[in-house]
């Protein structure tokens, strides 16, 4: 199957990794069927819940902050997500979107302002210290990154966006984009167009979050599958498999949630001293 990749070995990570996610079925004769049936879909959805005035809605966003979004301070990996003290209106002055006085279309438009003004302050420090997430050499990555967390957020209302979503996002969008056929070579699965991309990397993302939601679920936290149960299980983990550090974090006193916390809601991409490429290869051997 992975011969139908006839340019080479260039772009057969990305293939692997759709397959690996289900997103590309076994049966190579279905791929394009696959892939034309969900690009379709997701630029509906595109079409229908992205804004198409997003961008002058980020400065309203960042002063609205996560008390309109529906999300509390900060986030899941310990940042601040609050005002930021960009440019905008200011918070006094911006309608409060649970005002009675405010019909249901500016309460949602107000929400959306706030969640489109939480995300971009995520994305624009997002692995600022590699070119390819840089706004100066190409805008459009930032601002990918934040159309497919926005739309993530819209569609999954339980879940809506935290911070470090942001963070699990930026290696599985580095890995589709670059990973490409060159120019002039075959490029039988539509890889060179970036819309078709965007959808590819939006159900893969979509596909990694669902089996890590519950730990980005605040009502959760104490449940097993929530954060503070992924943590003991980590915590027996560690016990089972390298007891001396365990026993010296113990003696230590050092609660899990210090260390292993951002690991845990970011697979480790913040982590990884070498950036995305490790967290790549990490993950081509752990995927399953």
């Amino acid at each position: 199957h992975l011969m139908y990749c006839r340019s080479g070995w260039e772009f057969l990570r990305s293939t692997v990794w759709r397959l690996l996610l289900d997103y590309l079925p076994t049966e190579v004769d279905s791929w394009q069927a696959t892939l034309s049936s969900k690009r379709s879909l997701y630029k509906e959805w595109r079409k229908d819940l992205y804004p198409k005035d997003a961008r002058r809605r980020h400065s309203i966003g960042d002063k609205l902050g996560p008390r309109h979004s529906g999300e509390g301070e900060g986030g899941r990996t310990g940042g601040n997500a609050g005002n930021n003290g960009s440019e905008g209106v200011d918070e006094e002055s911006a309608p409060d979107p649970l005002s009675p006085s405010l019909d249901a279309h500016w309460s949602e438009h107000w929400k959306e302002s706030a969640l489109l003004g939480e995300i971009w302050k995520d994305v624009k420090r997002t692995n600022t210290q590699y070119a390819f997430f840089s706004r100066e050499r190409d805008p459009s990555i930032a601002d990918t990154l934040e159309r497919l967390l926005f739309l993530f957020a819209k569609l999954n209302p339980g879940v809506r966006y935290v911070q470090g979503m942001n963070e699990v996002l930026a290696p599985i969008l580095y890995c589709f984009y670059t990973d490409v056929p060159k120019e002039g070579e075959a490029d039988d699965l539509g890889y060179q167009d970036r819309d078709n991309l965007e959808a590819d990397v939006f159900f893969c993302f979509q596909r990694v979050m669902s089996y890590m939601t519950d730990v980005f679920v605040e009502e959760l936290d104490e449940a097993e599958c929530g954060i503070d149960g992924t943590l003991d299980q980590l915590e027996r983990c560690l016990r089972v498999q390298d007891k001396q550090v365990y026993l010296h974090l113990q003696q230590l006193g050092l609660n899990p949630k210090f260390y292993a916390m951002r690991w845990l809601t970011t697979l480790l991409a913040r982590e990884a001293s070498t950036g995305c490429r490790a967290w790549m290869r990490c993950t081509d051997l752990g995927l399953r």
